[in-house]
């Protein structure tokens, strides 16, 4: 904060630092963005001087000791770049980076190390398609976007198809053991597999409730075709 403040570009910042917020707050910030889930490990030690109409944040004791990143709306990765670079070459007139020749600059992930950069790009794509905006993108980021989403659609689909081997292996695990306490496995409630295994077996069902209010029979008129069981119902309210 004192190198930004020294070398004149601390206009429009804040310094927050999460253990003086509560957990709302520090998620709120991390689900626009404005700073890493990464820092939410560390809340005792964690800051972030942010400057949110500029879509800046600077963060500290994250998985670097500091860390700049810069959002842009649309596709303006050279805007957010440019707050990027205009941060680093304020603080690097007042700290001294760990860089070295070869390297470059040395990062606590090897995947960072060489220019410490990365750029993303977050696209919603429901939301474009809603808004019939998927034609307004750039025609060179067409085939990417395709693809990605295409990427995306078969990693769900691989995911969806091996958590549904893994819950019906485990279905039968558990039938092994209590199948005769499951009513059902499907979405069925209680009181609709009660009235089917009444049909089926000729029996009927009546009912006499008090303080419930028919509350009860309520409940089982509800079901389709349970009048083939369901004899009647009686209330009897009384003080």
């Amino acid at each position: 904060a004192n190198a930004l403040k020294l070398s004149g570009q601390d206009a429009g910042f804040e310094l927050l630092r999460l253990r003086d917020m509560d957990d709302v707050q520090r998620k709120a910030l991390a689900e626009v963005h404005l700073i890493s889930k990464d820092l939410l490990r560390n809340p005792d030690t964690a800051a972030v001087l942010l400057n949110e109409a500029a879509g800046v944040s600077i963060m500290m004791n994250e998985e670097d000791h500091l860390r700049i990143q810069a959002i842009a709306r649309g596709m303006e990765l050279q805007k957010a770049a440019d707050e990027c670079f205009r941060m680093d070459d304020a603080l690097s007139r007042q700290v001294s980076f760990a860089y070295d020749e070869q390297l470059g600059y040395l990062t606590a992930c090897p995947t960072n190390t060489g220019t410490g950069m990365r750029a993303s790009l977050l696209i919603h794509l429901p939301m474009l398609t809603i808004l019939k905006q998927m034609g307004k993108l750039d025609p060179e980021m067409r085939p990417v976007i395709g693809a990605l989403a295409n990427e995306v659609r078969q990693t769900l689909e691989t995911a969806l198809e091996e958590a549904k081997a893994a819950v019906d292996d485990m279905l039968e695990k558990v039938r092994e053991r209590i199948g005769e306490y499951i009513y059902s496995c499907d979405d069925e409630e209680l009181v609709q597999v009660v009235c089917d295994k009444l049909i089926d077996r000729g029996l009927t069902l009546s009912s006499a409730e008090s303080c419930t209010g028919g509350l009860f029979a309520g409940t089982v008129t509800e079901i389709a075709g349970v009048s083939a069981c369901f004899d009647r119902g009686l209330v009897t309210y009384s003080n």
